[in-house]
């Protein structure tokens, strides 16, 4: 009798257990779905007109102290957040050197001396170990790399001219130490490398960091690039990050010789009768990584929309607002896998109808928000249903699926594509029926290690008018070849430039000189 009122007391305790375990589990679930479905005004929203105003041809206009003492935090924010990405010049060579996670960096080619000349790099970034970062820039030139201890700030050196100096922000007064750093060198100073990780998040600490960023673009500082690493996401809040990695060349030096680059021209794929010579499958694959590292276009406003980290995609935000007044703004996504983050932040933000298609979620077509439609079909080369995972998928041509909802005469704003591996079978057959010609940005995760077949895609893409303004290699498929970081899934954001003269929109002296 006894044993079995203490087996019943077991099993109402057990039972007590799964349930709190079950409850914390969907609590968890919960704030997870909240932070992935939270509906957010975008910082293009927040400052309206000001994104763009306060932003001239390479120059930046920053509020006076009273704006900013007027502004509120959220103000302050989006302000800190468009400064630190937004490209003050065109860098037509952009490399990773370093590990693609974290450590490491993104280095204009343009300004960087060459092997056999010796360049000069100074570090004063404690924040993380830069072997990697120094083994791979050897490949470039013999870097004579110095390590500056808190010793050393402020004092004279024999070193006149510095390549690149790295610097990490990570406590108050950091700044400082970077203007006497500057300072020590006469601003004699290449390349600039910072990595910021704001220690708070008070109203004056943002005010600091705006005045902070308004005094390197007196030193005639200007942002090229910027890269958010996915470890700065916080896991609850995946539409910020705590830090950001930026990249500034000196393009108005003291020194005459800053004035005049390296070497300014972008990589442009040979004629395929070149490559198709080539015996060697590492100099195809080398040509393949080279291509998509290469900035063709100067977008000067690239926007995040949708997560930080990976689901979120890069766009060209010059050319958003710019649409005909008699054709609505029409954007497809292809790829969900239950992530509408960016679906639902390009729909709020500019106001756009989005057609979301993704086969493998097993979800019935409906209707996702206002302006954002889903549909269970995936895109491919024809009209097919193909088994994958156990489930048969739905799959229809680019051509088939804007029959089907009447956008055959509909211009695309935005085609995005993550639809792993896919993407080439899709694209020749996308080039071949001429879908492309009205679309005006594309967006593709090129998955794979590069083939003469991949090659002639992307010649095919030069060819039409597309033109990369943006690249981003994702660190979950990263690899190391010869001392240079590369991935195997490649974030890549294209502007058609002959779409945007046909309608008369091509901006600034892109308009004028473009590859």
């Amino acid at each position: 009798m006894k044993d079995s009122a203490m087996q019943r007391f077991r099993i109402r305790c057990t039972r007590k257990h799964i349930v709190l375990v079950a409850i914390v589990c969907l609590a968890f679930t919960g704030l997870v779905m909240k932070t992935h479905l939270v509906q957010r005004v975008h910082c293009v929203g927040v400052l309206g007109d000001r994104y763009i105003s306060y932003v001239k041809e390479t120059e930046i206009v920053f509020p006076t102290e009273t704006e900013l003492m007027g502004y509120d935090y959220n103000t302050l924010g989006c302000l800190y957040e468009m400064y630190t990405r937004t490209l003050q010049y065109h860098c037509r060579r952009v490399r990773r050197f370093g590990e693609i996670p974290r450590r490491g960096w993104y280095l204009c080619l343009d300004f960087l001396k060459t092997s056999p000349i010796n360049c000069t790099i100074v570090s004063a970034n404690p924040a993380f170990d830069e072997r990697s970062f120094v083994k791979h820039i050897q490949k470039y030139c013999d870097a004579n790399y110095k390590i500056l201890n808190n010793i050393d700030f402020g004092k004279t050196t024999l070193i006149e001219e510095i390549d690149v100096v790295t610097f990490s922000v990570t406590k108050a007064g950091d700044f400082d130490k970077l203007k006497k750093t500057l300072d020590t060198y006469d601003n004699n100073v290449r390349q600039l490398l910072l990595e910021i990780r704001p220690w708070d998040r008070s109203l004056s600490e943002v005010r600091n960091l705006l005045s902070s960023l308004e005094d390197l673009s007196r030193r005639d500082f200007k942002l090229v690039w910027f890269d958010i690493p996915y470890n700065c996401v916080p896991f609850f809040n995946n539409r910020e990050s705590s830090c950001i990695s930026l990249s500034y060349v000196r393009v108005n030096s003291k020194l005459g010789q800053f004035l005049v680059k390296t070497d300014t021209r972008s990589l442009v794929l040979p004629s395929p009768e070149i490559w198709m010579e080539f015996s060697r499958i590492e100099a195809v694959r080398s040509l393949y990584h080279e291509y998509l590292s290469t900035v063709q276009f100067h977008c000067k406003h690239v926007v995040r929309m949708g997560k930080v980290s990976d689901g979120g995609w890069d766009v060209c935000h010059d050319y958003m607002f710019m649409r005909s007044p008699t054709s609505p703004c029409i954007i497809y996504s292809f790829g969900i896998q239950n992530d509408f983050s960016f679906d639902n932040d390009i729909s709020n933000t500019y106001g756009c109808y989005v057609f979301s298609f993704d086969p493998s979620m097993g979800v019935s077509d409906h209707r996702h928000s206002e302006k954002v439609y889903f549909y269970n079909k995936g895109l491919y080369n024809k009209e097919t249903v193909v088994k994958r995972k156990n489930t048969y998928w739905h799959m229809d041509s680019l051509d088939g699926i804007r029959k089907q909802l009447n956008h055959v005469q509909t211009p695309i704003k935005i085609l995005k594509m993550d639809i792993e591996h896919s993407e080439w079978i899709s694209l020749k057959q996308i080039i071949d029926t001429g879908q492309l010609r009205d679309v005006e940005q594309l967006l593709i995760e090129f998955h794979g290690n590069g083939d003469k077949a991949k090659l002639m895609i992307l010649k095919r893409l030069y060819d039409i008018g597309f033109r990369i303004f943006w690249h981003h290699k994702n660190p979950y498929a990263a690899f190391y070849d010869d001392q240079i970081a590369r991935s195997r899934a490649n974030e890549i954001s294209f502007i058609n430039v002959d779409f945007l003269r046909q309608q008369g929109t091509l901006l600034g002296l892109d308009a004028l000189i473009n590859n």
